[in-house]
């Protein structure tokens, strides 16, 4: 009886141990699609971040440069513009409102800019190593 019972756990502990080489040669068999697969949507996610920090910087900008300022001089009027009246005047109502809008989006844009899909691109292996680091931590 006790024979038995030693070539059963025998068998068993041979098949778990087979199971786990064959798991683990197909895990280590995957790790390079799955390094890639990691760098392509870290590279896409921060390169999104990236181009959305550089429309959140550049939008208002562009539109201050646009429709701010004075406007054109009609007949005894300005044309009123984001931030100046009909007088030619900037008026706290319309300037403040603008100012705000405009610092928030910059503050935000410079917040949405990072770099690590550069660094993808130009060292994926350090990337890689870096990444594994914080995950163990």
């Amino acid at each position: 009886m006790e024979e038995e019972l030693q070539k059963a756990l025998a068998e068993m502990v041979n098949k778990t141990v087979s199971a786990l080489e064959s798991g683990a040669s197909f895990v280590a068999s995957e790790i390079p699609d799955v390094a890639q697969q990691l760098l392509v949507w870290k590279l896409t996610e921060s390169l999104a971040f990236f181009l959305v920090g550089l429309i959140l910087i550049f939008t208002p900008v562009v539109l201050l440069f646009k429709y701010g300022g004075v406007g054109e001089k009609e007949e005894v009027y300005h044309k009123p513009t984001l931030t100046h009246d009909i007088h030619g005047d900037v008026t706290m109502e319309k300037a403040f409102p603008v100012g705000f809008a405009t610092a928030f989006s910059v503050i935000t844009g410079l917040a949405c800019l990072n770099l690590n899909w550069l660094y993808i691109l130009l060292a994926p292996k350090a990337y890689l190593i870096v990444y594994a680091a914080k995950l163990i931590k």
